[in-house]
């Protein structure tokens, strides 16, 4: 194995072993918090299986020195996937896991869009959108406790109730 693909080995490795502590630190953080709930966002999971397949097609074509690295990034980002593409909904806001830190948004600074039976959220005005559908009884119920606490508009209630 040649220096340059010793060093990108080492650097898929590590990036593999950040990924299995953020979905190991992902599901302590669920199990052990009761009163929280999983979206996800459904560009990022596109996006993954994307990279995933350009992985294996990599894999695949890549000569002996380079299957090692291809492998790794690979298994990375299959094992990446639920803290990659997912946040977790709180009372207080979003919980996101990368490379082993927990970051938090506020509830203030989520905004969100209702549309049919989904629900959109945009952390802090990002382009990112979770996407999710308005049947999971339990985000619906987390925010449901926003509304009041941050002078949210509930979407689920129509403006015709508050008039009869």
């Amino acid at each position: 194995m040649r220096t340059i693909e010793l060093i990108f080995t080492v650097l898929a490795a590590l990036m593999l072993a950040s990924s299995v502590i953020n979905d190991i630190l992902w599901a302590v953080y669920l199990k052990k918090n009761k009163n929280t709930s999983p979206v996800f966002s459904l560009s990022s999971i596109v996006i993954d299986f994307l990279l995933i397949g350009v992985f294996t097609f990599s894999f695949v074509r890549a000569d002996n020195g380079f299957k090692p690295f291809w492998l790794m990034m690979l298994i990375c980002m299959v094992v990446s996937i639920p803290t990659s593409t997912g946040s977790v909904i709180t009372e207080k806001g979003l919980g996101t896991f990368s490379f082993c830190f927990k970051m938090f948004i506020p509830a203030e600074s989520v905004k969100y869009q209702y549309k049919g039976k989904l629900l959109e959220l945009y952390p802090n005005n990002q382009k990112r959108t979770y996407r999710f559908n308005i049947n999971n009884i339990k985000t619906v119920k987390l925010l449901a406790d926003w509304y009041p606490k941050y002078e949210f508009i509930n979407p689920l209630i129509s403006d015709n109730d508050d008039q009869e």
